[in-house]
Protein backbone atom coordinates (compact mmCIF):
# COMPACT_ATOMS: atom_id res chain seq x y z
CA UNK A 1 0.00 0.00 0.00
CA UNK A 2 1.16 3.71 -0.40
CA UNK A 3 -0.26 6.47 0.39
CA UNK A 4 1.02 10.35 0.21
CA UNK A 5 -0.32 13.02 2.11
CA UNK A 6 -0.37 16.14 0.91
CA UNK A 7 1.01 17.91 3.89
CA UNK A 8 2.07 17.41 7.16
CA UNK A 9 2.81 13.39 8.41
CA UNK A 10 0.93 10.49 9.52
CA UNK A 11 0.42 9.52 12.78
CA UNK A 12 2.27 6.06 13.19
CA UNK A 13 2.38 4.28 16.86
CA UNK A 14 6.14 5.12 18.42
CA UNK A 15 8.45 1.37 18.80
CA UNK A 16 7.77 1.39 22.03
CA UNK A 17 4.09 1.34 22.28
CA UNK A 18 3.68 -1.98 20.08
CA UNK A 19 4.80 -5.04 21.58
CA UNK A 20 6.54 -7.74 19.23
CA UNK A 21 7.18 -7.24 15.44
CA UNK A 22 3.44 -7.02 14.80
CA UNK A 23 0.52 -4.97 15.39
CA UNK A 24 -3.07 -5.64 15.26
CA UNK A 25 -5.42 -2.84 13.08
CA UNK A 26 -8.69 -2.49 12.68
CA UNK A 27 -9.37 -1.45 9.02
CA UNK A 28 -11.49 1.55 10.26
CA UNK A 29 -8.13 2.57 12.47
CA UNK A 30 -6.06 2.01 9.35
CA UNK A 31 -8.26 4.09 6.87
CA UNK A 32 -8.25 6.82 9.45
CA UNK A 33 -4.74 6.47 10.20
CA UNK A 34 -3.89 7.18 5.95
CA UNK A 35 -6.64 9.91 6.02
CA UNK A 36 -4.13 12.02 8.24
CA UNK A 37 -6.74 11.66 11.89
CA UNK A 38 -5.00 11.15 14.85
CA UNK A 39 -5.87 8.16 17.01
CA UNK A 40 -3.68 9.10 20.09
CA UNK A 41 -6.27 9.07 22.76
CA UNK A 42 -8.97 8.10 20.60
CA UNK A 43 -11.05 4.63 21.86
CA UNK A 44 -14.47 3.51 20.72
CA UNK A 45 -17.43 3.70 22.38
CA UNK A 46 -18.80 0.82 24.38
CA UNK A 47 -21.70 0.50 22.28
CA UNK A 48 -19.51 0.37 18.89
CA UNK A 49 -19.18 -2.96 17.69
CA UNK A 50 -18.96 -4.08 14.58
CA UNK A 51 -19.99 -7.62 13.33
Amino acid sequence: MTKRLEAGTFSWPKPGEVQGAKMRLAPEALAMLTDGIDLKGASMRPWYQRD
